[in-house]
């Protein structure tokens, strides 16, 4: 029993040395996006104190009256976190991305390819259990072409490129 007992405190001593209060990694989805009817999500990780960093997904795609409209995304960034508490509280950084964009109309199809170089801030709220809410906003320049009947039409500019009102899970 002595053997057991001294086994089963060396197992708790070892587990908590490994143990950081701390999360480490967070997977978000943009409730804003789901009631649009869109879906994006994100996956970040610390990579120290004060930094994350992270990739991020969406998916569109939607039909009015002779309009099929489908979009996808990918994307990654970077945060920097100045109460040196990586994944909580507030953050700011760049972002780089790529989407894709189809439309049919009437069985014509177009399609297009854009990409976004820019920034964002927000905060982050993580509660015991790992369950958090964050609050985010960015801008950038956006620049591709969509091609409309065989024309391709170069499309670019500044402005929004994220307003979130993420949900997710950290651990």
């Amino acid at each position: 029993m002595k053997k057991v007992c001294s086994i089963f405190i060396l197992l708790l001593v070892i587990t908590a040395a490994g143990y950081s209060s701390q999360e480490e990694n967070i997977l978000t989805i943009n409730v804003l996006e789901l009631l649009g009817g869109s879906i994006n999500g994100t996956y970040e990780f610390t990579s120290n104190k004060s930094s994350s960093l992270g990739l991020s997904g969406s998916f569109m795609s939607m039909s009015m009256s002779d309009w099929d409209i489908s979009s996808w995304g990918i994307g990654g960034f970077y945060n920097f976190y100045p109460a040196e508490e990586a994944l909580s509280g507030f953050f700011f950084g760049p972002s780089i991305g790529v989407m894709g964009v189809s439309a049919e109309y009437l069985n014509e199809e177009d399609t297009g390819t854009f990409f976004n170089l820019g920034g964002h801030l927000g905060y982050r709220w993580i509660w015991d259990g790992g369950v958090s809410l964050g609050l985010a906003i960015g801008a950038g320049y956006t620049a591709g072409e969509i091609e409309i009947a065989g024309d391709t039409i170069p499309i670019s500019g500044v402005g929004l490129t994220r307003a979130s009102v993420d949900f997710g899970y950290a651990w």
